[in-house]
């Protein structure tokens, strides 16, 4: 995001509008990969419920995990 838009809670509100309309058109698991630096980013992918599940050079893989323990 433009640095003049962060801490504001847009990235947040866009991933959960993208992972919205995404499940609208029967979506149901999403991954990301973020790099080990970009720790607002990872912040807010754990905050939606992404977890960490491995490494690829630099960057860290995350998936979002239900409550229950499964994939969506």
């Amino acid at each position: 995001l433009n640095p003049a838009f962060r801490g504001i809670g847009l990235g947040r509100r866009l991933l959960r509008a993208a992972m919205a309309e995404a499940r609208n058109h029967d979506v149901t698991s999403f991954c990301a990969e973020v790099h080990t630096t970009n720790v607002a980013s990872r912040r807010i992918f754990a905050d939606v419920g992404f977890r960490e599940t491995g490494m690829r050079d630099c960057f860290v893989q995350m998936e979002l995990i239900d409550p229950a323990g499964g994939e969506l």
